[in-house]
């Protein structure tokens, strides 16, 4: 049974709706770096990671397919620094021992954050 999570709709800008990178390159993110982890002994999952923009109607501008090998870790860096407001989505083709994070990054490579996911169905 697959599961489906979400971040719901990330801000990507400053309190003025400004996206000037001279005095926010260290606070808007420019990548999301997408970590899973198969614990599974010996069955693969299926992956498929959607970008959205959000800034609007909702509008897919990103997509991966994939497949993370048993007791493997897969990371995946997902580039949103053209994006005023996204969404990710993260669908995974069994739920059991398998790990999922989102961690934020800025240009210079810092960690901004990690993104809470929300499981939407199961």
């Amino acid at each position: 049974m697959s599961v489906l999570y979400s971040t719901g709709p990330v801000e990507n800008m400053n309190g003025d709706g400004s996206l000037d990178p001279s005095f926010t390159l260290d606070k808007l993110f420019y990548t999301i770096v997408v970590n899973i982890l198969n614990n599974n002994e010996s069955k693969k999952t299926k992956v498929k990671m959607e970008v959205f923009d959000v800034d609007g109607p909702k509008n897919n501008v990103e997509w991966y397919k994939g497949k993370v090998e048993s007791e493997y870790g897969y990371p995946l860096e997902l580039e949103v620094s053209e994006l005023n407001r996204f969404e990710i989505q993260i669908e995974l083709s069994r739920k059991d021992n398998v790990l999922v994070s989102m961690t934020g990054k800025n240009a210079l490579g810092e960690i901004i954050r990690e993104l809470p996911l929300t499981r939407m169905k199961s």
